[in-house]
């Protein structure tokens, strides 16, 4: 069933709210004859008022249901072609749309940067609309993340890639749009995609400027750690081919493997000292890197190291949202999620050690950075042979509380299903069991107590 609270939801148009037929027949009469994207198209009424302006339209929504209510209600224009797409996720490099409408949506997503990027491979022209939070201003609405103030809408635009040429806005819901109403319940922006944006000084601005080259659809960050012995294997089974489009080296690892970036955040002038004071390892990891023609990502970039790039944090943070890099391995990640990268695998970025139990700073650092690319629907692996994710532990141990069951689950057609057994009474832990496993001793010394006392 479609929600209704918050799409209008109607097969007449007279049934549809006022402010939203507005907001489609002004942009039907900018766009007549046009080829258009109606980007999170709801139901259809705003691609039909399109096609009745004679636009050619691709639309689509992330919902399923939705997008079979248009094809049944909403298609009745041959000029319409509705598919199911996420903002997200969408491709369009092939689209060469005239202009892109992307009406009430964004307010929806928690990264609406990631769409403004993907937007920019679909047309060179974006016309979209957000809740103006000085006339609207935003109260928790359960559907909504936050609305936005005309310079705060501007800046989120103008900050990922779009210039905004004009202004509207809509007074109320039952309002047409009007050239600058800056203090009304929607705002409304043309405009055209800007490739001389630029977020800091260095004149860096697409993720590909920032790459030196297109964006690889995947990539694999390898480390040092256990797992990457589970990198080797893959490496092997695919005949020395590669396991991703790009390989991403942290480290000592690039010593001994093929790949395409080296990640190496240390400071090569502090490196040096270690490798003075005695350090042959990071000496000899030194050597090579004088050598490299490959990018080595870093702190800070020296002459006497050819190949070193300076690592583009102020860019890469104001597309992740938070300072939080306790590791390399972080650094490298987050510059894949601000690229757009759509799958990331891990290898050897294990962060478990023998004289810590089980988990240290740059592991928790690491697993947030993968909840926020999972957010964005970016494909993430992580090899069961690693305890990133404690992914080298059995399912049934990864369900805390389900002492006296056995948790199950597998994943069919895109959902969860979870099955749980009860757990025969000797599988069941006893009292002093659990009273270890709440001391947070570690596993070695919680299994010498408990022979002790059995």
């Amino acid at each position: 069933m479609i929600d209704v609270t918050e799409r209008q939801v109607a097969n007449r148009l007279e049934d549809i709210r006022a402010d939203h037929r507005e907001r489609y027949e002004w942009a039907a009469k900018r766009l007549a004859g046009k080829r258009v994207v109606d980007a999170a198209c709801g139901v259809g009424y705003g691609s039909t008022i399109l096609a009745g302006a004679e636009c050619s339209v691709l639309a689509f929504d992330k919902d399923a249901k939705t997008i079979e209510y248009a094809k049944q209600n909403w298609n009745h224009n041959p000029h319409i072609t509705y598919t199911q797409a996420d903002l997200y996720e969408v491709e369009g490099s092939n689209a060469n749309a005239d202009a892109v409408i992307c009406f009430e949506a964004l307010e929806h997503l928690v990264h609406p940067e990631t769409a403004l990027w993907n937007f920019r491979n679909l047309s060179d022209t974006l016309i979209c609309s957000v809740p103006n939070e000085v006339g609207f201003p935003f109260r928790g609405y359960r559907h909504h993340h936050r609305h936005w103030s005309p310079d705060e809408f501007t800046e989120l635009l103008r900050s990922n890639g779009w210039r905004v040429d004009e202004l509207f806005g809509q007074e109320d819901a039952v309002s047409p749009v009007k050239p600058n109403v800056l203090d009304g319940r929607t705002l409304i922006a043309v405009c055209s995609r800007d490739d001389s944006w630029e977020m800091s000084d260095d004149g860096q601005m697409t993720p590909e400027r920032i790459l030196g080259g297109p964006v690889p659809n995947s990539v694999a960050i390898v480390a040092m750690g256990k797992s990457r012995e589970t990198y080797i294997y893959d490496t092997i089974q695919r005949w020395g081919g590669k396991v991703a489009d790009e390989i991403w080296a942290i480290n000592a690892i690039g010593g001994l493997i093929q790949w395409d970036r080296l990640f190496h955040q240390d400071d090569i002038a502090i490196q040096t000292a270690r490798a003075k004071a005695g350090h042959e390892g990071v000496g000899h990891m030194l050597d090579w890197m004088k050598k490299s023609t490959r990018p080595i990502y870093t702190s800070r970039a020296y002459p006497d190291y050819p190949a070193t790039v300076e690592y583009p944090l102020e860019w890469v943070l104001n597309r992740c949202g938070t300072l939080y890099h306790t590791s390399t391995v972080a650094y490298a990640l987050t510059l894949a999620i601000a690229c757009g990268v759509k799958e990331i695998k891990l290898y050897g970025c294990d962060f478990s050690y023998p004289n810590l139990h089980k988990r240290e700073k740059g592991r928790a650092n690491l697993e947030f950075w993968l909840g926020v690319a999972a957010s964005r629907g970016i494909k993430v692996t992580v090899p069961d042979s690693s305890t990133l994710l404690d992914a080298d532990q059995p399912v049934r141990d990864r369900a805390y509380g389900y002492d006296t069951e056995w948790v199950s689950v597998d994943q069919v057609g895109g959902r969860f299903r979870v099955s749980r057994v009860d757990r025969l009474p000797e599988d069941i832990p006893s009292a002093s069991q659990v009273e270890l496993r709440y001391s947070h001793v570690p596993e070695k010394e919680a299994l010498a107590t408990q022979d002790k006392e059995d």
